[in-house]
């Protein structure tokens, strides 16, 4: 029966005074109308975006981002940036999107008074090293239980006391 429909699909044609349009000048309009639609839907209509907008940058290439544009003396770059798109400004490496803060009072701000929203940063690739991935002692949840037992046995008055003769012969 499908086979019956399809067919029929395939072999329809229309006739237009003199004109006579086949199933591949049906197939084309409903491509060109499918372009016409997704165009209209992507450059005229903009999507509603349930994110907020992010601050303006450098347009990055699809793989790359904005690898290939950056300078050795990166301090200098961000601060041409900054200049060009203000303050904040977003900057990819790769695919990685990385937020660019230009002003000390700006990063005052965002690190110090609202550390709690922005807290959700990733680990740096240089934390991640020294951490064994975030497996050593000080990233650890035992951590503070540690420090706790240090203080109370170490640094207690009669463990001072009585190792001060041990510090006296290394003075």
């Amino acid at each position: 029966m499908l086979s019956k429909l399809f067919h029929s699909f395939v072999g329809l044609s229309f006739e237009f005074k003199e004109h006579t349009i086949t199933s591949c000048g049906v197939v084309s309009i409903l491509l060109a109308a499918t372009f016409a639609i997704s165009c209209y839907a992507w450059f005229i209509k903009k999507p509603t975006r349930s994110t907020p907008p992010l601050p303006p940058g450098p347009r990055a290439l699809p793989l790359v981002g904005n690898i290939l544009s950056v300078e050795p003396n990166l301090h200098r770059y961000f601060a041409k940036l900054s200049q060009i798109y203000g303050p904040i400004f977003k900057f990819y490496l790769g695919r990685k999107l990385c937020i660019v803060i230009g002003s000390p009072s700006l990063a005052k701000q965002v690190l110090k008074e609202h550390d709690v929203v922005f807290a959700n940063r990733d680990p740096s690739a240089a934390a991640s090293v020294l951490t064994y991935g975030g497996k050593s002692i000080g990233a650890s949840p035992e951590w503070p239980k540690l420090r706790q037992v240090l203080v109370r046995e170490t640094m207690s008055n009669t463990s001072l006391n009585s190792s001060s003769a041990i510090r006296r012969q290394a003075v």
